[in-house]
Formats: structure tokens, C-alpha cells, sequence
């Protein structure tokens, strides 16, 4: 019997703690069920967010010929660095027949300077008329070589013949001139050609060994002046089995020698 009435005193207990104090349940025991999505509904499960390292692969050859519009910044970054595509700032060839009302006046200017695209350009008001950027041809022309942008050069040549060599032979300081422009300026304009009193080079020291023992500027000179290191490899030089591949590769079709043998 004692048994029994601690039992129904333990019950009693329970049911006034579940109560509380105000004769109201816990508020564990008032919270709302759990919402559960109708019968049929779709539960779609959040995104996966792909970690930083991993790089997005673009196709950089399908641009249709409009990338600077269509591609992304992403994409265009990622193409420039992988496959050197879109690097520039604008797509020149992009709209260039609507250049005039497609493209923004800085984007011409920057054409127009270094692609001579998009020089010219048509305004329609009461009558169609046509305007085109212009250069003055005098301003700089003792430095046009190093001072003038591509597209004035395009300009200054189609009007004035002014800029349209690669190289400006009446430069003085012929001594700073590279070897590339001395050689051009020397066989289409006869000026800055090495002579016996101006050369500084003796062309017969170490002839032997003129591909590698001689420098770029000698070689030039005793080219131009003696006919000595024209080539740009000396396919008589040590041994065939000892050359690079691209001298055995020019050896063989320039003379016959440094290609494979079967045996």
C-alpha cells in the first residue's frame, strides 16, 4: 500500500511541473509542429558552392566575331591569359560598319590610334555628311618614328606620304639605331651602311667561331660590309650531331647538311 500512494504521489508531482506555475504548459510543449512541404512539392536541396582554386573553362574560339560584347569579364581575363584572346580593351572588328553609331568615341579614338579602324565617321542630321579624324602632319614629324600612334601614321601617309616607312633613316645618332633598323635603312634608303672607317668590328677576329663568339651588332656590320655572318647559323661549325633542331632543320635546306640519316 505505501508503494502504491509514493507512485501516485510521483504522478501528481509530474503533472504540476507540466502545468507550471500559471496552469499553463512549458513553452517546449507549445511550440509549433515542424512544417512539412504538401504532398507532391519538390525540395530542392541548396547549391554547391565550388571551391575558389577551381577555375571556370571557357570556349575561347566561339566568339561569332563579338566577344568584346558577349563574353564576360571572366571569361574574357580567362581566354587573354590562356590563350592571349581579348586582350586588348576593344574588339575592332566588332560592328566596325556601325562604328559610327555602335561604338563609344572613346573605343574609336583607341582603334582609330592603334588599329587605324574607325577613323571615319558618319553623322546624319538634315543632310549625311562625313567627318574624319585628323592629324596635324607637322606637329612631331622630326620624332614621328617614336612620337606618332599607328593611326597617324596611316593618316599622315594616305595625305601627305609622311610616316610611311617603318623606320625614319634621316634620324641622326646613328650609333643608337638597332641593328634591324640599320640593316632596312641600309638596303632601301643607302644610309647608315657600315664602311671601312666607321665599323667597329674587325670582321676576320674569330671568324671561326662568328654564330656564337660574335654579337648581334657585329654580325650585322660585318654582314652588310664584308658578307660574314649573313646566316643565322654557320652550318660548317662543329658537329651536326651536336646542333639544336632548329639548325639542323635550317643546315639541311640551306646546305644539305644536319639532317637524319637511316642507317
Amino acid at each position: 500500500a505505501r508503494g502504491n500512494t509514493l507512485a501516485l504521489a510521483a504522478c501528481v508531482f509530474q503533472g504540476v511541473a507540466a502545468v507550471g506555475e500559471w496552469g499553463q504548459p512549458p513553452a517546449a510543449l507549445t511550440a509549433p509542429p515542424p512544417t512539412v512541404p504538401p504532398p507532391g512539392a519538390l525540395t530542392v536541396p541548396p547549391p554547391v558552392a565550388l571551391p575558389s582554386s577551381v577555375s571556370a573553362s571557357y570556349d575561347c574560339s566561339a566568339s561569332g566575331g563579338h566577344w568584346e560584347s558577349t563574353w564576360s569579364k571572366q571569361q574574357k581575363e580567362y581566354c587573354c591569359l590562356e590563350h592571349g584572346h581579348a586582350c586588348h580593351p576593344y574588339d575592332c572588328t566588332e560592328d566596325l560598319q556601325e562604328h559610327a553609331t555602335k561604338w563609344t568615341n572613346a573605343k574609336r579614338v583607341w582603334c582609330c590610334d592603334e588599329r587605324a579602324l574607325g577613323c571615319q565617321v558618319t553623322t546624319t542630321m538634315q543632310l549625311v555628311t562625313t567627318t574624319r579624324f585628323t592629324f596635324d602632319c607637322n606637329a612631331g614629324y622630326a620624332n614621328w618614328e617614336a612620337g606618332w600612334s599607328a593611326g597617324k601614321k596611316t593618316y599622315c601617309c594616305e595625305k601627305l606620304g609622311r610616316g610611311c616607312d617603318p623606320y625614319d633613316c634621316s634620324e641622326e645618332m646613328q650609333d643608337a639605331w638597332g641593328t634591324t633598323k640599320t640593316a632596312w635603312c641600309c638596303d632601301n634608303k643607302k644610309l647608315g651602311c657600315p664602311t671601312t672607317t666607321t665599323i667597329p668590328f674587325d670582321c676576320n677576329a674569330g671568324y671561326a667561331n662568328w654564330e656564337t663568339g660574335w654579337s648581334s651588332a657585329k654580325k650585322q656590320a660585318c654582314c652588310l660590309l664584308k658578307g660574314r655572318a649573313c646566316d643565322p647559323y654557320d652550318c660548317k661549325q662543329l658537329r651536326p650531331d651536336q646542333w639544336p633542331t632548329a639548325k639542323k632543320t635550317y643546315c639541311c635546306e640551306k646546305m644539305g647538311r644536319g639532317g637524319s640519316t637511316t642507317t
